[in-house]
């Protein structure tokens, strides 16, 4: 059981380890991350209330039962052969716990488990989905016990966890769940067998509640899924979990859901993408031309990684080569809630790890700590529940990426699926499978182009060489379903391809004389037959396989075999003469002929073996000995004969060992796909292929994007019920115009400044009268629209009542001005505010200038804000050289005095007054002047002060001296 945890994740590590209690079952590995270069003291500080040992781990030490080993802090721990290995430190440091969780699912696959705790960042949200696809256990420490809870929340996020606990409640889940498993300890085949009792009701049970068939998958894969859901319920016995599926309709939903193994990723193994791009789609795409369509279907997408990682590989490669084309990619899936997310396309923060920095540049927006897949790409991608063994295919693909689904089921299953595929790919389309899976024996369907990295191209096929195909209609009734799928059709040459085929063929055959011939594959699989070839060929003992190889009588079945190996790989006819083959009693000599059909037309290995008697036939007795001649020559034709079958012994001998050592190779790399029978190849009608089936197809595929359309009218029906309640409770009159100036929408306000009513939706705004004063609406929003230049203005309507008009362009999401946008909003009672501001102010301004004395007002720099008429007069001042100036620099700094200065500072800090100051001071022009001078302060609204200064120039006493 992996532990990781970061910041705050101690105290948590103290709580769960505290609550073990001894089992023999489980031990624990903790990574922390920590400071490595500080020597660690947690080993000893968990040691205080675990009463497990704690030991800090030593590299290829081996996990103990009831250990908790620790991860030294300046380390990386891995698991390898069930023994720890310490290595160095990686750069990036913030995905250890991922790098440990990766390994225990490799290395203990569903006796693995993984605890997230309380941590910042997002380490181990991909090492948990790691376990969780090798069927362990996956717990979460709840959020609301976490000091910091970006780790969990993260974990929990990926939808991976079995169970979100505090970390006291984990110790006691996770012992239970591992003393249950530990029980069900036996060999394989005896698991297999103890389940497949059992298996056929499970399934029954999960399909009579979700409606979903689990028989074509593998029941080892199965098994170790039931058993993990029997574990969550501590049972370990199948009969029991079977009664909990019948007493609890929950349970099946919850079992359905983990037979899926939806674990997914963005560009999982990065070699084969790059593989896919540079061997398969650039060449595809170079064949294409601007405006063509191109698809791709990933079935089995989960929450839509795989999808949006083919989309994306399939857009820059058209961006790389400058195409336009129509990209359509297909993703399904049979769980609806993982469609549900795909077509959200909302991802966590962690995918950081699995998509490059360009990429998330390129094709993602970054919001609120997670990222969301771009609408332009999200556009060209269309998500739909479909379970592909049994509802229709899409057809007409250029590439079809079905990668580790195969491998969960059974051969028939998996045969059955490929020989679809390559029904649904265009000539030339490629097909991308998992790295463990490969085409198995239906690989003359399609052309390896990276064996490694499981990349294929679709063979162009006679119809006569085609497999046969059953079409699932999983949507049609029973009966309709009996009736679409008869137990075999037959195709019959036809058409312009097979006529140029037979034509071929009858050209070869007439050369020779029309003998006997059949047309078989690369393996021998017998194609077509023509003559009577019964001398030669014989059915063999045992099930009936249409095989050229095992139905060739006795004397030419090794130099058969020789001739077919030599034209497979060198593309050359071969050939052999005077080959004895005993047939009804007597014993014959034949010439045998193996020629390839490389044609212009199909690229099908295909390959004309003839059966020719030999120009002269010697006469063989009851013992297969010749009749009369000399000795010596008898001797010389059976020496010649030894020979030349030594030489073909040797041939054949070595060409076995050649093969027999491909034949490793390849089982090496197929792992269980060389486990499926051997199937003959079968004929299928080519009209079959392009009526019904093909119609089902585009009717599924309508089907899906009448799925999509009516989730985008739901959206962009919430969306226009939120501009209109936006629009509404704004109380602003506004218009939308379209290019032509028609009326496309308007606010119930709008109807106070133009005579509108609903149903002038769509007519001109020239046909509309309007309530302003003396304005050309229809004139200002055709200049708008020409210049792209707003226009603001204050207008009245005829009641007298002000709006501030705004037109402006109407800018649609893509940055096209399909419009303008009027709106008016009601300034009257500002205005009336404003009117009355003005009028006072106006009086005011009349009772300064009525004052007979000097008088000024200034703000809180002693700069002049006002003067009235008697300061001008009485100073010789001119307004403009008055108004805005400070006091102290006015008439040549005649009123720069510090008493002055300090009286009025005095008034602005001190909220007081000046009473009858005495001034004396000789002004320029007017010259000496004895002046008594009051100041008071005042506060106004804004809070900005003013001192009101009078000036008496006949002052009576003077108090207050200079």
């Amino acid at each position: 059981m992996g532990v990781g945890a970061s910041a705050g994740g101690l105290e948590a590590l103290q709580e769960l380890l505290g609550a073990l209690s001894p089992t023999q079952n489980v031990a624990m590995v903790v990574l922390l991350h920590q400071d490595p270069r500080h020597k660690s003291q947690l080993a000893p500080l968990l040691q205080k209330n675990c009463s497990w040992k704690v030991v800090v781990i030593e590299d290829g030490q081996a996990p103990v039962a009831q250990q908790v080993h620790v991860c030294p802090p300046d380390m990386q721990v891995v698991v390898k052969n069930h023994l720890f290995h310490l290595q160095k430190l990686p750069r990036d440091k913030s995905s250890k716990i991922d790098v440990l969780f990766g390994s225990l699912a490799s290395g203990f696959e569903n006796h693995s488990g993984a605890i997230i705790l309380s941590g910042a960042g997002s380490d181990g949200s991909l090492g948990i989905k790691a376990i969780k696809e090798a069927g362990g256990l996956v717990v979460v420490q709840e959020e609301s016990s976490a000091k910091y809870p970006s780790m969990p929340h993260t974990a929990e996020a990926t939808g991976m966890a079995d169970f979100v606990l505090s970390p006291r409640d984990m110790a006691r889940v996770v012992l239970a769940y591992y003393d249950v498993t530990g029980k069900m300890v036996q060999s394989e085949d005896d698991k297999n067998e103890d389940f497949s009792s059992t298996a056929g009701e499970i399934f029954k049970q999960v399909k009579r509640i979700t409606g979903h068939d689990f028989t074509d998958y593998k029941d080892s894969t199965m098994r170790r899924r039931v058993e993990r859901r029997m574990g969550l319920h501590l049972v370990n016995d199948y009969q029991n979990y079977l009664r909990i599926l019948r007493d609890q309709p929950e349970e099946s939903p919850l079992l359905f859901r983990e037979l899926l193994i939806g674990v997914t990723s963005f560009f999982r193994d990065p070699e084969a993408f790059e593989a896919l791009k540079t061997k398969a789609i650039l060449p595809l795409l170079k064949r294409c031309e601007d405006g063509q369509s191109l698809r791709a279907w990933v079935p089995g997408c989960s929450t839509g990684q795989e999808a949006y990682s083919v989309a994306m590989v399939l857009w820059e490669c058209m961006r790389e080569l400058n195409l336009g084309l129509k990209l359509q990619v297909f993703g399904t899936d049979i769980d609806p809630e993982a469609i549900a997310k795909a077509r959200e396309g909302i991802y966590p923060a962690s995918i950081t790890g699995e998509v490059s920095p360009q990429r998330l540049q390129d094709f993602f927006v970054a919001a609120n700590g997670h990222y969301q897949v771009r609408q332009a790409l999200r556009d060209c991608l269309v998500f739909s529940v479909q379970d592909v063994l049994r509802d229709p295919p899409f057809s007409r693909l250029d590439l079809l990426a079905c990668r580790n689904l195969l491998i969960y089921l059974k051969p028939e299953a998996q045969q059955r699926l490929l020989a679809l595929f390559q029904y649904t790919l265009r000539d030339d389309g490629i097909l991308f499978l998992g790295s463990s899976e490969s085409t198995g024996r239906q690989q003359d369907l399609f052309r390896a182009l990276d064996t490694k990295q499981k990349i294929f191209r679709k063979r162009r096929l006679p119809p006569i060489a085609r497999p046969d195909i059953k079409f699932p209609i999983g949507g049609l009734s029973q009966g309709l379903r009996d009736h679409f799928e008869p137990a075999q059709f037959h195709h019959y040459m036809g058409g312009s391809h097979d006529d140029k085929l037979l034509e071929t063929v009858r050209d070869i055959l007439l050369g020779q004389f029309a003998p006997a011939a059949v047309v078989v594959g690369s393996q021998g699989n017998i194609i077509y037959v023509m003559g009577r070839t019964g001398r030669y060929l014989e059915l063999a003992p045992g099930p009936s396989v249409m095989n050229v190889l095992q139905q060739a009588r006795e004397g030419i079945r090794p130099e058969l075999q020789l001739l077919l190996r030599r034209a497979v790989h060198s593309k050359e006819t071969q050939r052999e003469y005077g080959l004895k083959v005993k047939a009804d009693g007597e014993s014959r000599q034949v010439d045998l002929t193996v020629r390839p059909l490389k044609t212009e037309f199909f690229d099908a290995d295909l390959y004309l073996v003839v059966f020719q008697e030999a120009a002269h036939q010697p006469i063989f007795d009851a013992d297969g000995k010749a009749g009369q001649g000399s000795n010596l020559e008898q001797l010389r034709g059976k020496l010649e004969k030894m020979a030349a079958d030594l030489e073909l012994a040797r041939e054949s001998r070595q060409a076995t060992i050649e093969e027999l050592e491909s034949s490793n190779e390849e089982l090496k790399s197929m792992n269980e796909e060389l486990q499926s029978t051997n199937e003959e190849l079968q004929s299928t009608n080519e009209e079959l292929e392009s009526s019904k089936e093909e119609l089902q197809s585009m009717n599924e595929e309508l089907s899906t994007v009448n799925s999509e359309l009516r989730e985008k009218l739901q959206a962009l029906h919430r969306a226009q019920s939120d501009i209109a309640n936006l629009l509404n409770s704004t109380k602003v009159a506004t218009i939308f115009l379209s290019a032509e100036m028609t009326i496309q929408r308007f606010t119930p306000e709008a109807k106070g400044v133009v005579n509108i009513i609903n149903s002038d939706l769509g007519r001109p705004l020239r046909d509309l009268a309007t309530n302003l004063k003396d304005q050309d609406l229809l004139g200002d929003a055709q200049k708008v629209l020409e210049t792209l230049q707003p226009i603001s203005r204050e207008v009245q309507t005829n009641e007298g009542r002000w709006y501030q008009m705004t037109i402006m362009p109407y800018r649609t999401v893509s940055n096209v001005i399909d419009g303008v946008v009027m709106t008016f909003a009601d300034i009257d009672a500002l205005k009336k505010t404003q009117g009355e501001l003005e009028e006072q102010g106006a009086f005011v301004q009349k009772i300064i200038s009525t004052l007979r004395e000097p008088f000024l007002v200034l703000d809180d720099q002693m700069r002049v804000l006002m003067a009235n008429q008697s300061f001008y007069d009485y100073f010789k001042a001119a307004p403009d050289q008055t108004e805005g100036s400070r006091l102290m620099d006015l008439a040549d700094k005649t009123w720069d005095s510090k008493a002055l200065n300090s009286l009025l500072r005095r008034v602005l800090e001190k909220e007081g007054e000046i009473e009858n100051h005495s001034l004396e001071a000789v002004f320029p022009i007017v010259g000496g002047k004895h002046l008594a001078l009051n100041a008071k302060l005042m506060l106004r609204n804004s809070g900005e002060k003013n001192v009101l200064l009078a000036i008496d120039p006949n002052p009576v006493a003077c108090p207050e001296g200079e």
